[in-house]
């Protein structure tokens, strides 16, 4: 709260809203943006894919899933530590160092394509932040913590259509 005074000089409390640029990060609390970009920011050796691209496969990658809305910073996707260990996390700024990562741009991929100018929600499925759920009409795209073999709490982000709890 910010105080104001009214005319005739006593306090009033006034709300202050943060400008665009200064709110969080998404929490679990649903939010809706129109997608502008979407892309991986990986490892060199990952960079080539494969990026599949049927329903049943996924996106596996040590990095971060770059988003961009419109009227806010890019949206950095990534596994941390909170609110345990290896959950999904998201912040307003990258989780590596410059240049640690080369980036691929997903925008025009069939996975990311159709949320493209598209008002999106998202949301945490689940307490432990092991998925988040971006969802567009009747589409889906969950962004999970887990390794290759499909178990959860990985260090390392996967990318599906598919639900995977």
């Amino acid at each position: 709260m910010k105080l104001a005074l009214q005319s005739s000089g006593s306090p009033q409390a006034t709300p202050v809203v943060p400008s665009a640029s200064l709110r969080p990060p998404l929490t679990s609390t649903l939010e809706l943006m129109i997608l502008q970009r979407a892309s991986y920011q990986v490892f060199e050796h990952e960079s080539a894919g494969p990026w599949a691209t049927d329903r049943a496969a996924w996106h596996q990658l040590d990095g971060q899933v770059t988003l961009i809305f419109c009227d806010r910073k890019p949206l950095f996707i990534s596994w941390g530590a909170g609110p345990q260990q290896y959950s999904i996390e998201q912040k307003d700024h990258s989780f590596f160092n410059a240049g640690a990562l080369t980036e691929v741009d997903m925008t025009q991929h069939p996975y990311w394509q159709s949320f493209i100018e598209q008002e999106v929600e998202m949301k945490y499925v689940d307490h432990g932040h092991q998925v988040l759920a971006l969802t567009f009409e009747d589409q889906s795209l969950f962004v999970s913590s887990q390794y290759e073999d499909g178990t959860f709490c990985g260090d390392c982000v996967r990318v599906s259509q598919e639900n995977p709890l």
